[in-house]
């Protein structure tokens, strides 16, 4: 009876869990793609600053500065396309409305503003990230 025990003993103690020998590989992160079109909008803040100056005195009868503050709402679209040596070419254009106007009443009726304005631009760029 005693060599049952002893035997059941070592065959409990000798059960074990299954362990595999494989190693997790982690796959490697894609590399971004930069190519592609986006849009988005603006919201912000403008000046608008100018300097009058009547040359030969028959219109305001002199100088002065004009200036006025105001939002700037606007958009903004652009597209980018990425070569094979992780350099980014793009091309960038926006288009925004501008509050800014500022009125004079003396000696003549001036209006000094700026409705709306655009830009375009060009990017060429280098990635570095997951590149």
């Amino acid at each position: 009876m005693k060599s049952y025990i002893i035997a059941s003993a070592l065959l409990v103690a000798s059960i074990t869990g299954a362990q595999a020998a494989d190693v997790v590989v982690q796959e490697p992160v894609a590399a971004y793609n930069w190519s592609g079109v986006y849009v988005g909008a603006n919201i912000g803040w403008s000046g608008l600053k100018s300097d009058w100056h009547d040359i030969d005195d028959d219109w305001t009868g002199g100088s002065f500065k004009a200036g006025s503050d105001g939002i700037l709402l606007g958009g903004v679209l652009g597209y980018n396309v990425q070569l094979a040596n992780n350099v980014v070419l793009g091309i960038e254009g926006d288009l925004a409305y501008t509050s800014n106007k500022r009125s004079f009443d003396a000696p003549d009726s001036l209006v000094n503003k700026m409705d709306m304005f655009g830009t375009v631009r060009g990017r060429v760029c280098s990635t570095s990230v997951n590149a």
